[in-house]
Formats: structure tokens, sequence, C-alpha cells
């Protein structure tokens, strides 16, 4: 019975004391074209929590202030098809096909002054793991992990309504 009673007070304590485990992080550091100086400093992360749901959190400086937004998160995954351009319709696509297609897009834009880049070779594409922290939304804040034909890691880059490759 003590041998019992002692099993069960070391799984409690062990389970009480389960970590969150960082699945993907992501530093970026944002400038506004045409606007007035404005430095955004982001750290986005995706936690699977001890009761393995996930989370998310992003810490964002700007202009010194701080703010932490804590969120859901969702991970998929997508297979990119080749010859997708800016112009792609985007009826055709699969989730991980429109953000790189979008990505293609604020990269190409003029008036972006090559502010919003993923810091890859978009066109060597072929899958992504996505890491998208909040609800799904158009233009959610989505950590992309980009992966060749060769399945090796190109980078990963933030994507969504912004666009910036992770330090």
């Amino acid at each position: 019975m003590k041998k019992m009673i002692f099993v069960a007070i070391m799984a409690l304590a062990s389970s009480s004391f389960a970590e969150d485990i960082v699945l993907k992080d992501c530093s970026v550091s944002v400038k506004i074209p045409d606007a007035s100086p404005i430095q955004m400093d982001m750290i986005l992360k995706v936690i699977k929590k001890s009761d393995n749901s996930l989370a998310s959190t992003i810490t964002q400086t700007l202009n010194g202030n701080i703010k932490i937004y804590d969120d859901v998160a969702d991970i998929s995954e997508g297979i990119v098809r080749e010859n997708l351009t800016s112009k792609s319709d985007v009826n055709e696509l699969n989730a991980a096909e429109e953000l790189i297609v979008h990505s293609m897009t604020l990269e190409e834009e003029p008036s972006f002054q090559h502010a919003f880049l993923s810091g890859i070779d978009l066109k060597k594409v072929r899958s992504a793991k996505m890491y998208r922290l909040g609800k799904a939304e158009i233009g959610s804040v989505t950590i992309i992990e980009a992966r060749d034909a060769d399945n090796q890691i190109l980078g990963s880059f933030l994507g969504g309504f912004i666009l910036s490759p992770c330090k």
C-alpha cells in the first residue's frame, strides 16, 4: 500500500512539473516602408503545452513598448507545386501554395520597396510546414518552414499579413 501511494505521489509530482515545449520560434524585425520611422521587433513562438494543446505567443516591441499576445496555434503541412508565380490563380491553390504565392506578391510589389522579403528563393519551395498563430483568418500570422524538392529546409519566414525572414 505504501508503495502504491509513493508511486501515485511521484506521478502527480512529475506531471505538475511537466514543461511546455517550444515547437517553433521566429524572431523578426519589420520596417514599414513610406511610413514614419517604425521599427517593430517580434518574437513568435508555437508551444506544445503540458496538456498536449498548442498555444502561441507573440512578443512585440514597438518604439520601446513591449506587448505580449497569447492565443491558440495550429500546425499543418502542404505540398507546393512547381511553376507558381505571383500571378497564379488563388482559386486553384492549397493553403501552403496560397502563402507562397502571397509571399511572392509581397516581394515583387514595387511600392513596398523590397521591405518585405522571405529570405529564401520561393520558386524552390515544394512543401511547407505552417505554424499558424491565432485563429484562421485572411492574413493570419504564420511561420512558414519551407522545404525544397529534396525535403531540405530552405529556411523559415513569417508570412501572412507581412513578410520577414526568421532570424
